[in-house]
């Protein structure tokens, strides 16, 4: 690693080709590495095809959004027995509070219960969501990889450990994205 600010300028132009959707092909041919990159524009990840991709699991992808609404809305239905709770407290037939308090605890721990149910169902689907969409990913990039020529493999960053890792890695970027959709559409309903 370089300390004289290279490093520093390499992450700008990163940034920089990342954000205008280019990409840097280094011409291995010439030792000079500073002359001799390219650009080439690529098609930019569409969300759709991401979608697309987690299709044979619409079903978990409907259950995970019904169980985020439900989620959301046992905030409102909390504070309305909340309500409720303090209009007990302006009665003066003590019988009639201690019934209606008996009532509002069974009404609380039943929101208590459903609210772990609905959440614990919400994060299983979008979780199984994300775990097949990871599978498929990684499919779909090893079987890409296998169609590559023989020669692609000797080159140094082509190694079978780099692959691996490249693998594994870009796999789990497009399940972390799937999560953050996944999260938006939960913490949306809140």
């Amino acid at each position: 690693m370089t300390h004289d600010g290279d490093d520093i300028a390499n992450y700008n132009n990163v940034v920089e080709d990342v954000v205008n959707n280019d990409v840097v092909v280094d011409d291995h041919n010439n030792n000079d590495h500073k002359y001799n990159r390219k650009r080439e524009k690529v098609e930019v990840p569409s969300f759709r095809r991401l979608l697309a991709m987690n299709g044979p699991e619409w079903k978990q992808a409907c259950l995970g959004c019904f169980n985020a609404v439900l989620f959301g809305a046992i905030q409102p239905v909390y504070s309305f027995a909340m309500g409720s709770v303090i209009s007990v407290y302006f009665m003066e037939d003590h019988d009639e509070i201690k019934k209606q308090i008996g009532i509002y605890t069974f009404c609380f721990l039943g929101l208590a219960i459903i609210s772990m149910v609905v959440n614990v169902l919400q994060h299983y689907s979008f979780a199984y969501m994300g775990e097949y969409l990871t599978k498929r990913v990684r499919e779909r990039m090893f079987s890409k990889i296998l169609t590559f020529e023989v020669g692609w493999f000797d080159e140094d960053q082509n190694s079978t450990g780099s692959v691996c890792s490249r693998l594994a890695k870009d796999a789990n970027v497009v399940c972390s994205l799937q999560f953050l959709f996944n999260f938006a559409c939960s913490t949306r309903d809140i």
